[in-house]
Order: structure tokens, then C-alpha cells, then sequence
């Protein structure tokens, strides 16, 4: 399903579309000023030092930390969308009194011992391995279909489906994450620093890197992560995609500049 490997000085991971020995890596080398995220191929029996390889962005460490804010504002702007949450709280009327919640956060609470719990962890560890001392993660193919047999278990979906109760009047905790059902609405919810939101599922990734980039650069990443997929895929040594080592420079650009 997937997989992370995280190093000292690169995080390497993959994206859904690539060759399965093609992946992408965020390179944060101690020795340099800069940040780059590149593509490269695993062959065997072919050093490190060798293997196809090819930059396709770079950008300065000092502006790396502003960059993740603003990408995740976008995320949350993106994918996220707020909520109303306090009309199946506090109404009493029929579409309120259909309402029904599972708080995710009780379920996974540290510590805790509820029998939904140990089942979903048992199943995870199962299909999770870990490699090289801890740093690469793992998860198998086999997790969605054990997980859906899990479901589907009388004994399960009945005492998944007896945690649904009427939704609360009162939260605690600085964050709280559940299922929400009611007659027209049906996904999870979010409540952060005091406000709901919940999962708009009409958007993907690509709206969000457009909407991260200006439109020009967004249009020419696209072209060249096309044309490094294609030259990788068919590289077998380092030199083969040296020639194609010109990487954007990226930088925050303030919009009353």
C-alpha cells in the first residue's frame, strides 16, 4: 500500500502513478543551504552513488518552514470546510433526535482498553513491518481486505455500531474527531480550537498544488514531472539522466510585492 523511509539527511517516499522502483525523495542534506525534491530509481546491484536520479525543485532551507505553513493552510482550506455541528447538539426536533456520533478520539484514546481498540491495533501490527532499525514503515496490500472482514463480523460491526450514541452536548479536550450519521449527512468531523469542520470530498492533491503554485509554475512542474517520470523509467545508470538535472528554484513571493 505504501511505504516512508526516513533518514538523517532525505525522506523518501512514493506516489500513486510511478514505476513501483521509482520514487520520490525531499533531500534536507546538513551540509547545504537548500531543500530539493527529486526522483530516482532503485535498480539492483547498482550503487547508490549511480542510480538514475533527477532534481526536479529546490528551495531555500530559511523559507522550508513558512512553506510547510502555507502548504497546510491550503490543505485545510482544500479539504476541509466548516461544520455545523451545535444544530445535532442542542435541537430537539426530529432531524436532531436522528442524529448519531462515534467519537474516534475515545476510541483511540491512549491508555485505553475498549475492545474496538485492541481489535483495529491487532490488525494494523499484523500487517505493519518495520526495516532498517525502524526508519522504513511498511504497510502490506492485505490491510484494507482484513480490515473489511474485521467489519463484517457480527460480533464487531454490532459493537461498532452500539458506540454511536446521541451527539453530546459537551466536549472535552482540546480536539475531538468522530463519525457523525444523521438522515442527510454521513462522514467525520473535526472540532479544532473550538470550531467544526468536516472532509470535502469532492477535491484531490492536484487542486491543492494548484492552488499552492503560481499558475505558470504549477503548468511547468506538470510538464517536467511528465517528461523525469519518462527518462527515469527508462534510465538504468546515473549518467543517463544527468542531462536533465535543471531544477526550479522555488521561493515565497509576497503578494503586495
Amino acid at each position: 500500500m505504501g511505504w516512508i523511509n526516513m533518514a538523517e539527511s532525505v525522506a523518501s517516499f512514493p506516489w500513486p502513478g510511478l514505476p513501483e522502483d521509482v520514487h520520490f525523495s525531499v533531500s534536507y542534506a546538513p551540509n547545504t543551504d537548500e531543500m530539493n525534491l527529486h526522483l530516482s530509481r532503485n535498480l539492483p546491484g547498482l550503487p547508490s552513488g549511480d542510480k538514475p536520479r533527477i532534481r526536479i525543485a529546490q528551495w531555500p532551507k530559511a523559507e522550508a518552514e513558512e512553506m510547510a505553513r502555507l502548504l497546510f493552510i491550503r490543505y485545510w482550506q482544500q479539504f476541509w470546510e466548516p461544520f455545523d455541528m451545535p444544530k445535532f447538539q442542542y435541537r430537539r426536533s426530529a432531524k436532531g433526535q436522528a442524529a448519531r456520533y462515534c467519537s474516534i478520539s475515545r476510541l483511540l484514546k491512549p491508555g485505553g482498553r475498549h475492545v474496538i481498540q485492541r481489535r483495529l491495533k491487532s490488525e494494523l501490527l499484523t500487517h505493519l513491518t518495520r526495516k532498517r532499525n525502524g526508519r522504513e514503515l511498511i504497510l502490506r496490500e492485505e490491510l484494507i481486505p482484513s480490515l473489511e472482514r474485521l467489519m463484517l463480523q457480527p460480533d464487531f460491526f454490532w459493537t461498532m455500531v452500539d458506540q454511536f450514541k446521541r451527539v453530546p452536548r459537551q466536549f472535552t479536550g482540546p480536539m475531538e474527531m468522530g463519525l457523525l450519521r444523521t438522515r442527510d449527512f454521513s462522514g467525520i468531523v473535526v472540532r479544532l480550537q473550538g470550531q467544526w469542520f468536516t472532509f470535502r470530498r469532492a477535491v484531490d492533491w492536484v487542486s491543492l498544488f494548484r492552488s499552492f503554485f503560481e499558475p505558470e509554475v504549477f503548468e511547468a512542474l506538470q510538464q517536467k514531472l511528465a517528461e523525469a517520470i519518462r527518462v527515469i523509467s527508462e534510465a538504468t545508470t546515473g549518467e543517463d539522466t544527468r542531462s536533465f538535472h535543471a531544477p526550479f528554484n522555488l521561493t515565497i513571493i509576497c503578494p503586495d510585492r
